[in-house]
């Protein structure tokens, strides 16, 4: 009969095997790992920046669209045209009003006054212009003679440069826009 002895004692490995990372490849992978963070981080702060920057694009175009609507619906329905200058255009309305839209170069505002009240149709204009043309164009182009008085002119162009600010910075978000209108009614 053979008797067989187990050793039931496990032999442990060394140590050093059942050891967690060494110091040295902590600090790499932290550094990895840091650079990575940072990374994605700025990615979606330039992200960020870009979408809020389309999105003021957005505002701009809509505020300028109903801005001209507004002013294209009452110029195009005018009489008369009383003063014209670069900054200021007064109409007379088919029931008599006179409206006035101007540029007020210290608030930066394009306003529409008439006898009643005064509002405010665009803000945050850097600069507006109003241009006046008769309605024949010049030979072989599509351009406009230019109107010296109200009543040589047909057509107004309106011309504004608008910009808002991005986290407190006008950072592209500044646009030069421009509306031609023809008076449909004048007599």
């Amino acid at each position: 009969m053979k008797v067989m002895i187990f050793d039931t004692y496990k032999k442990t490995k060394n140590l050093s095997s059942q050891a967690g990372m060494t110091l040295p490849e902590v600090l790499v992978s932290s550094a990895v790992g840091s650079i990575v963070m940072v990374i994605l981080l700025v990615t979606m702060v330039f992200i960020s920046k870009a979408a809020y920057g389309l999105g003021n694009y957005y505002e701009i175009e809509k505020i300028s669209r109903e801005a001209v609507n507004q002013m294209s619906r009452e110029v195009r329905s005018a009489i008369a045209l009383g003063t014209i200058a670069p900054d200021r255009i007064e109409l007379i309305t088919t029931n008599g009003t006179q409206v006035t839209y101007y540029f007020d170069n210290e608030s930066k505002q394009l306003k529409r006054s008439d006898p009643t009240k005064t509002t405010t149709v665009l803000d945050d204009c850097e600069s507006f212009e109003f241009k006046f043309y008769q309605a024949a164009v010049t030979d072989g182009t599509y351009d406009h003679f230019e109107a010296s008085t109200a009543s040589d002119c047909k057509m107004i162009k309106a011309i504004w440069v608008i910009s808002k600010e991005i986290a407190g910075s006008k950072l592209n978000s500044k646009r030069t826009l421009s509306a031609l209108i023809g008076i449909r009614n004048k007599r």
